[in-house]
C-alpha cells in the first residue's frame, strides 16, 4: 500500500491497470457503514486507466483542487463539504495491478462486481 503523493505516483510505470483508492487516518483504515454491511478497509473508490500514473495523479489534484482535471471520483471529495472536512491528503492510500493493455476495464469490473456482492453497492466514490 503506497500513500497517493507524487512521490509515490511517480515510481509508477505509465502502463494499464486497476487502482483502489483507501481511506486511512493515523495509520487506521477508516471503516465505512455500506448497505450489507461495513466495509472495514477503508475502500473508497475503485478505478481503471490506460496509463495509471497518469490517472492517481488526476484523482490526487482533483480532490484536493489543484487541477480543474476531470476524475469524478476525486472531484466528490473537493466538492463535499463533510468529505473534505474529514478526508486529508496525508490520509488517501492506494493499491494498484498493472493489467494487459485492454484488460484493465474487464478487471475493473470484476473488482466492482465483487464489491457489491459483498456489500449491495460500488464503493462510495464510484457511486
Amino acid at each position: 500500500m503506497m500513500q497517493l503523493n507524487l512521490a509515490d505516483t511517480k515510481e509508477l510505470e505509465c502502463r494499464p491497470g486497476v487502482y483502489r483508492i483507501y481511506w486511512i487516518k493515523n495509520g487506521k483504515r477508516q471503516p465505512i457503514k455500506r448497505f450489507m454491511g461495513s466495509d472495514k478497509t477503508g475502500l473508497i473508490y475503485i478505478g481503471e486507466s490506460i496509463n495509471i500514473r497518469k490517472r492517481l495523479n488526476e484523482f490526487r489534484n482533483a480532490a484536493f483542487g489543484k487541477s480543474q482535471e476531470s476524475h469524478v471520483g476525486g472531484k466528490k471529495i473537493f466538492r463535499l463539504d463533510i468529505l473534505k472536512s474529514h478526508i486529508q491528503k496525508k490520509d488517501l492510500f492506494f493499491e494498484f495491478e498493472y493489467t494487459e493493455p485492454n484488460e484493465h476495464r474487464d478487471r475493473e469490473n470484476q473488482l466492482l462486481e465483487h464489491y457489491k456482492q459483498k456489500f449491495g453497492e460500488v464503493p462510495p466514490l464510484n457511486g
